[in-house]
């Protein structure tokens, strides 16, 4: 845990803030890991080794004037209620396997939600097969 403390540390005193004039991409800060996800860490690992750094990261990406959006690879249904504790409409979230139905009655309205869907399907489907 420390150590993860420390990484977080490390990482937080490289960034430097968004351009405040700056509006799109390089306001967008995406990422994400697949050992987040429920086949690889239980809950109570994710909310002991996973959440607390994570929640440190986005917030501060948050108040450096980013928009975060991370990228839950796998099966995430446990624990998506804990992005409710970012602030509401500051993020973004990109949900690679879950109920999106679910996803949308606990975060809809509070954070844009993506997903629900094959991402092959959105590399290499038509129009109208998305």
């Amino acid at each position: 845990l420390l150590a993860l403390e420390r990484v977080l540390e490390w990482n937080l005193a490289r960034l430097i803030p968004a351009e405040p004039k700056e509006r799109g991409k390089k306001r967008v800060h995406a990422g994400g890991n697949h050992f987040q996800s429920e086949e690889f860490l239980s809950r109570k690992q994710f909310d002991t080794f996973i959440w607390p750094t994570c929640k440190k990261a986005l917030l501060a990406t948050i108040d450096l004037g980013f928009v975060p959006g991370p990228f839950m690879e796998g099966k995430n249904d446990d624990r998506i209620e804990l992005f409710l504790e970012l602030p509401k409409g500051k993020a973004f979230i990109r949900l690679a396997q879950i109920d999106i139905v679910r996803a949308k009655a606990i975060l809809g309205g509070h954070l844009c939600i993506m997903g629900g869907m094959p991402t092959s399907l959105l590399w290499s489907g038509s129009s109208q097969e998305v």
